[in-house]
């Protein structure tokens, strides 16, 4: 079954409640303050670096629920030229928000209010965006208010149609091979940028030598500009039509991936004599990251249609194995701190790309798969589900 309107409101008022009594639970210890933060759906706390060793193994009630209703609205909401554009802007929540939170967080931390109403105010943010979000959003365009007959007829158009279906067909889901591209995808996408977001701070300011007063702006810059890079890609790879959606979600995914391997295999190599080009290289690298959302992110709803947001649950889970596993890895191979580790560090991450990335363009297709097939919407006279080349 799809993650609903009232699913998703539910979840996250779990999350808005834990994070109005996070300071409260902080005095009475820490195990208090850790399970509420894992109901908020954080990975963040900062106890000498247990975070980024222990909490994300949590597959947090906050954020457990973020990509599959990405794969849910897309499907159902996004005409089928708009899939690129819908799952950037969707997507984005992860690079804008840590834009937002951080100087909000900095400010309120250094007023008069103290570092307990970064939680408050969080929380009650949290509440108006429910708010907004119960009386905007529905399930299907034909059950909200504000939407009209014509604009429904055209998000419809084209789409298989399964408004009945609640069992989800696992096996066939798993015995596809293009699904099991998306996934492997998934893996060089999110054990890459865990690394770069994760511990960025840490290598500008030991191996770059960046003053720690510079490292924030250079840490929060390179997600800010991947947002921007999804929403263009995101439109861009609904506007172009002298390709076929196969040969633009492997174009896409390829400028993502092998783009950020090559800048990160620069990065390894200017690492030794100019620390501003590394940071270019840097910043670079994560940025040019955002065209994946034309990629592997726009192939999970072509592919998935419906069930799309089974197939984002599983790359979430992707997600949170690496917020798990990058920090234990990255600890073994930088003991020492040295540039050589970084070195190793950067180009085994670039091989992972590139390798992830030919396993997708090989496998990976823009047609929806067979288990998405039971009924057409045939409000432009068609009866068959178009399958782009």
């Amino acid at each position: 079954m799809k993650i609903s309107r009232i699913t998703f409101a539910v979840v996250a008022a779990i999350s808005g409640i834990s994070t109005a009594f996070c300071p409260l639970a902080a005095s009475y210890g820490i195990v208090a303050f850790i399970i509420c933060r894992i109901l908020q759906g954080d990975f963040s706390v900062n106890l000498c670096q247990l975070w980024t060793v222990i909490l994300p193994v949590i597959y947090s009630v906050g954020f457990g629920v973020c990509m599959p209703i990405i794969g849910s609205t897309t499907s159902t909401w996004a005409r089928f030229d708009e899939n690129g554009l819908f799952s950037g802007a969707l997507t984005g929540f992860i690079q804008i928000s840590p834009v937002i939170t951080m100087p909000m967080s900095g400010l309120l931390c250094v007023s008069s209010l103290r570092w307990p109403f970064i939680y408050y105010v969080h929380a009650i943010i949290t509440f108006v965006l429910i708010l907004l979000w119960l009386i905007f959003y529905s399930d299907s365009p034909t059950k909200n208010r504000f939407i009209e007959k014509i604009e429904i007829d055209e998000i419809q158009r084209n789409k298989t149609v399964n408004e009945k279906a609640k069992k989800i067909p696992f096996l066939e889901i798993f015995k596809t091979r293009s699904v099991w591209a998306l996934w492997i995808a998934a893996v060089g996408n999110m054990y890459s940028i865990q690394m770069m977001i994760v511990f960025s701070p840490t290598y500008i300011n030991q191996i770059l030598l960046i003053p720690i007063v510079n490292v924030g702006f250079a840490s929060a810059l390179p997600t800010l500009l991947q947002f921007v890079v999804k929403l263009f890609a995101g439109y861009i790879s609904d506007k172009i039509y002298f390709l076929g959606e196969a040969s633009k979600i492997r174009l896409f995914n390829s400028i993502a991936f092998l783009g950020m391997g090559a800048f990160m295999i620069a990065l390894a190599i200017a690492q030794n004599f100019s620390s501003t080009l590394s940071i270019i290289f840097l910043i670079s690298s994560v940025t040019i990251l955002g065209f994946n959302t034309g990629g592997f992110f726009k192939g999970s709803t072509i592919i998935g249609q419906q069930y799309s947001y089974f197939i984002n649950a599983i790359i979430q889970f992707i997600m949170c194995i690496s917020m798990l596993t990058t920090p234990i890895i990255i600890f073994q191979l930088t003991k020492n701190g040295e540039k050589s580790e970084w070195l190793i560090v950067f180009v085994a991450h670039a091989l992972l790309l590139f390798l992830t990335n030919a396993i997708f363009c090989i496998f990976g297709n823009a047609i929806p798969a067979s288990f998405t097939k039971t009924q057409i919407n045939k409000s432009n006279g068609l009866d068959y589900v178009p399958c782009p080349k």
